[in-house]
């Protein structure tokens, strides 16, 4: 991809900030459309001094964690992975006070030292397990404004060109996830739905991230779009193939393929078909799966062969 004016402000870092440093561009990263416009537009306006914040969504496994960290390679800004589901209290976001030796001491937390340095990007994952106790201190450091952190004792002091990404997974199939809140959504300026990749694109994907052959690779995203289709519509399956899971399949599939040809889909029982109850015998989402498999894999040895040999 080119992106001319994606680039990071003339006083950004280009070393690591405390313990994170700069991701590297990933080889293997599909780029999409959306993802170069997202890149330019926070590079830009973090040239014009502006805290830039972006709200990831879609399912699980898509790369939504992956797109907040190549946004930071792509500007040569350091990246900072927060899990939101841990922060229970605001201590757990800012610091503690704690005593050794007989002195008390304040202790900063990472997200502090990043913060008050500046010039990083901010990953809030899964943002909407915020505990609701330390919501508003983080609600405070997006808006620029420096709250008190009473464990520390002074004013946490948000530091130029921050990046925030938010990332969250809504909806009945997600547990521990809290309502998102009206006052943290409208702290994002944007809205990105990371959905799943067309299907050449995913086919490209899997072949370059996992030497699986381009034919195979096919057949997998094949699969992968029939069970989400159905899984959207409400039909067959409780839950869908995400990008992730389809990763580790290629994976396997291509670690069995080279150990004997025309055997790499026995590997997709363990990596996708179990994923699925069985619970029903003839009518189970197992057996539909392996039907599905049956449907893309079940001449795979003679296919195999023929494609070898053309």
């Amino acid at each position: 991809m080119t992106n001319a004016s994606a680039t990071a402000p003339a006083n950004a870092t280009t070393k690591s900030v405390h313990e994170i440093s700069i991701p590297e561009i990933r080889k293997n990263f599909v780029a999409t459309q959306e993802f170069d416009l997202l890149t330019a537009v926070t590079g830009q306006l973090l040239e014009q001094g502006r805290h830039v914040k972006t709200l990831l969504l879609g399912p699980a496994g898509c790369g939504k964690t992956t797109t907040a960290e190549q946004v930071a390679a792509r500007l040569g800004l350091p990246y900072l992975h927060l899990n939101c589901a841990l922060i229970r209290e605001a201590s757990q976001l800012f610091g503690t006070r704690e005593v050794a030796d007989g002195r008390t001491f304040t202790r900063e937390s990472l997200f502090t030292r990043v913060v008050e340095e500046g010039n990083a990007v901010i990953m809030l994952d899964e943002v909407n397990r915020t505990s609701q106790f330390a919501m508003n201190g983080l609600l405070s450091v997006m808006d620029g404004s420096s709250p008190y952190a009473e464990d520390l004792q002074r004013n946490v002091t948000v530091g130029p060109n921050i990046v925030f990404f938010g990332a969250c997974n809504i909806g009945s199939a997600y547990t521990g996830t809290f309502k998102m809140d009206k006052a943290l959504d409208d702290r994002f300026q944007r809205r990105i739905e990371v959905s799943y990749l067309p299907e050449d694109m995913e086919k490209e994907l899997l072949v370059n991230a996992t030497g699986i052959s381009p034919e195979a690779a096919s057949r997998l995203v094949k699969i992968a779009g029939r069970v989400r289709q159905q899984f959207n519509s409400g039909k067959t399956y409780s839950q869908d193939i995400s990008t992730r899971v389809l990763l580790s399949a290629a994976e396997d599939f291509a670690a069995l393929e080279s150990i004997t040809p025309g055997t790499g889909h026995d590997s997709l029982k363990l990596t996708i078909a179990n994923r699925f109850s069985e619970a029903g015998g003839g009518t189970s989402e197992r057996k539909a799966i392996y039907e599905e498999i049956d449907g893309q894999f079940g001449s795979w040895a003679t296919d195999y062969e023929a494609f070898a040999a053309a």
